[in-house]
């Protein structure tokens, strides 16, 4: 077993943009976050090509390595991570009808929100979610809000270019 660093993604960053206000550097901040969005991706996509979704991404869930690894970035806690295809004959599993919510409702996937089984799909829109709080200088409008139904609300006005709160370039 490999021991990785114990700083998260999201405190990461935190320390990123104390730097670039200390410099005024806004350009190091945006190319740190899209150079964490292409290794959080790739780690994803890593445990997708396994078999696997992981139904939870969030910062939380990345750690960034230790010494040599520094520059590596971990995806950890597989505790509600399912299989998505079939382990001999590699077929994509038959969805189930109704599931509850599982993950964390801030990140979770609107399919997740609906009850509907979660795919390779939803772990990228998870993904989307933190890529958008990595880039946008804010928090998720959501993020603040505990009610189910109102969070999927406003993530239904963000997919259908409604969601006044984030900027522009994200509609």
């Amino acid at each position: 077993m490999e021991l990785v660093g114990t700083r998260t993604i999201e405190k990461g960053i935190e320390e990123v943009i104390v730097l670039v206000v200390f410099n005024w550097n806004i350009f190091s901040r945006l190319s740190t976050s899209i150079k964490l969005g292409i290794e959080t991706v790739e780690a994803i996509g890593h445990l997708h090509d396994i078999g696997y979704i992981h139904r939870d991404v969030k910062p939380q869930n990345f750690t960034i390595g230790n010494g040599e690894k520094a520059d590596n970035i971990y995806l950890l806690d597989f505790g509600i991570a399912r299989r998505y295809i079939e382990k001999f004959t590699k077929a994509i599993r038959i969805p189930r009808r109704q599931v509850k919510f599982i993950g964390t409702i801030r990140f979770a996937s609107r399919s997740c929100h609906l009850g509907k089984e979660q795919c390779r799909r939803d772990d990228l829109e998870a993904w989307v979610y933190m890529l958008i709080e990595f880039t946008q200088y804010a928090i998720l409008p959501w993020s603040r809000t505990i009610n189910r139904e109102t969070v999927l609300r406003e993530k239904q006005r963000l997919f259908n270019g409604k969601c006044s709160s984030l900027h522009r370039r994200f509609h």
